[in-house]
């Protein structure tokens, strides 16, 4: 399941936001695409609250191709951390997405999946 969010009037596509959703055993990955700020975030809080509520299973997050990350996406991250506990777990993560994680401590908060020694 594929769904864009778009803000502003420019029209330029700058300000848009993919997210997918795929299931994946039990679980499901949410892999995001372009810039979470202000405009978009609540697009992306929703889809990790829906995914958070639609099953018990796993949430991977994947930030690979996110190219931007304010305070508003952090918020959305630990409001799904909050509705998911440990089910949420971040999966590919942007360079500078992760130095915003590792400045604020939310990436070990979060947890990765690609660590099996991490339970958190």
């Amino acid at each position: 399941m594929a769904r864009e969010h778009s803000e502003g009037a420019g029209g330029s596509g700058a300000d848009t936001l993919r997210i997918e959703r795929h299931h994946r055993g039990s679980g499901v990955h949410v892999d995001i695409v372009g810039e979470i700020d202000a405009a978009s975030s609540g697009a992306f809080s929703d889809e990790l609250l829906d995914a958070a509520e639609s099953g018990s299973g796993p949430i991977v997050v994947n930030l690979g191709n996110v190219s931007f990350l304010d305070s508003s996406g952090l918020h959305a991250l630990v409001h799904a951390r909050e509705s998911a506990g440990p089910r949420l777990r971040l999966g590919t993560v942007n360079p500078a997405v992760r130095r915003v994680l590792e400045m604020t401590a939310l990436l070990g908060h979060l947890g990765r999946d690609d660590d099996p020694t991490d339970s958190s």
